[in-house]
């Protein structure tokens, strides 16, 4: 990969992620607000508004990965992370499915707000999870393309 193009697909990857990370902070204070007012009506829209857009991005960010091959790219520069990358990649299905479900029970709390505490509990586990595939995947790109990705914490 010529240098131009390189430092090109570096900075596209360091603005996916970064939006992919504001994304989950918006689905994070969405739970903590409905919390904090005893989910009430609006803040269960809200939540599922957040969640649905890190939904909508999170499946894009996948399809991206996968088709696009950010990962496969760094395998070019280093193979030595093919078992990491083929995990990580294994590991999509399972993190799109769970976001679904929690949409899913989250759309139904709107009518049922008893459902709330499992929601925020579930949420949370799912984007710590999240959060740690995708600070796997940046250590492996970041190693590989010998870059900091400038992504922070």
């Amino acid at each position: 990969m010529a240098e131009e193009v390189l430092h090109a697909y570096i900075a596209a990857i360091r603005v996916e992620h970064r939006e992919l990370n504001e994304l989950m902070r918006a689905v994070r204070h969405a739970a903590s607000e409905g919390a904090r007012s005893n989910w009430s009506t609006d803040s269960g829209q809200r939540f599922v508004a957040a969640a649905t857009e890190l939904q909508r991005h999170l499946l894009d960010h996948l399809r991206q990965e996968e088709d696009q091959g950010a990962l496969d790219e760094a395998l070019s520069f280093a193979p030595r992370f093919h078992a990491e990358v083929r995990r990580l990649a294994g590991e999509h299905p399972g993190l799109a499915g769970d976001l679904r479900e929690i949409l899913v029970t989250a759309r139904a709390a709107l009518r049922n707000p008893a459902d709330w505490g499992v929601i925020a509990v579930e949420t949370e586990s799912f984007l710590q999870r999240l959060s740690a595939h995708e600070t796997a995947e940046n250590r492996v790109l970041q190693e590989a393309f010998d870059t900091d990705l400038e992504l922070g914490g």
